[in-house]
């Protein structure tokens, strides 16, 4: 009876180790997901930031209408990185 009891108990044991492992391991690949969403939005915010600063350079050679597209760039990079 004892021993029915303990192969019980190590049943239940390993079915509970085994429910958070699964859960430990789903949990995981949300993780890794997220990283590589937000790791892709910093990549394409990084590429715009550099047309930024092309922009920046026109801005500074062209006057207001450089301005405007600079300004313009930001509020893009901005939607973008918060939609």
């Amino acid at each position: 009876r004892f021993e029915k009891a303990e192969a019980a108990s190590e049943r239940r044991f390993e079915n509970f180790e085994s429910r958070i492992q699964k859960r430990f391991d789903e949990h995981e690949a949300r993780m890794v997901n997220r990283f590589d969403l937000v790791e892709s939005r910093l990549t394409k915010a990084e590429t715009r930031l550099e047309t930024i600063g092309w922009r920046t350079a026109a801005a500074a050679a062209g006057g207001s209408a450089g301005m405007i597209a600079f300004v313009a760039g930001l509020v893009t990079i901005f939607q973008n990185f918060v939609g």
